[in-house]
């Protein structure tokens, strides 16, 4: 899905940045959220449970706030989404005998084979929305994530 197009061609000044950031943003999430939208999956939930099978590697208890601070995701969303996975089978929720406010989250079997299989429509979906920059994907990349962490110090 492409944006529409009309005769008047945007043109950008360099202290424009945060609005084509914003535009860019949008466009790409119209398009990622189309392709989920097939796995009828959120963005949301894609990102939770890939960051929670990472945690995995490297975590033995992960709790839904360590989640959230690990993706920047707000609280309350990151619950509304995990119980959407649990109800999907795709993550097991349960109480921390360490902290009986925490729920654990553990991903499932379900969980791995289906971000398996989401994880390549994703990947060639942003191939795809950024095949514009060539070989210059790495570039912006690094320099949005100096950006995002320049703004959680």
């Amino acid at each position: 899905m492409s944006p529409k197009k009309n005769n008047l061609t945007p043109e950008y000044t360099e202290n424009e940045t945060g609005l084509l950031l914003w535009q860019t943003a949008r466009q790409w999430e119209k398009i990622i959220r189309d392709t989920l939208a097939r796995q009828e999956f959120s963005y949301l939930e894609y990102i939770l449970l890939s960051r929670l099978i990472t945690l995995e590697k490297k975590e033995k208890q992960i709790t839904q706030v360590m989640l959230a601070q690990f993706t920047n995701s707000e609280i309350m969303l990151t619950s509304k989404a995990i119980r959407s996975l649990e109800e999907k089978g795709l993550v097991r929720r349960k109480k921390s005998n360490s902290d009986s406010r925490a729920n654990l989250i553990v991903s499932t079997d379900k969980g791995s084979k289906k971000l398996d299989k989401i994880q390549k429509s994703v990947n060639e979906t942003e191939q795809n929305f950024f095949a514009a920059l060539d070989s210059k994907k790495s570039i912006l990349s690094k320099n949005l994530q100096k950006v995002f962490s320049a703004q959680l110090s």
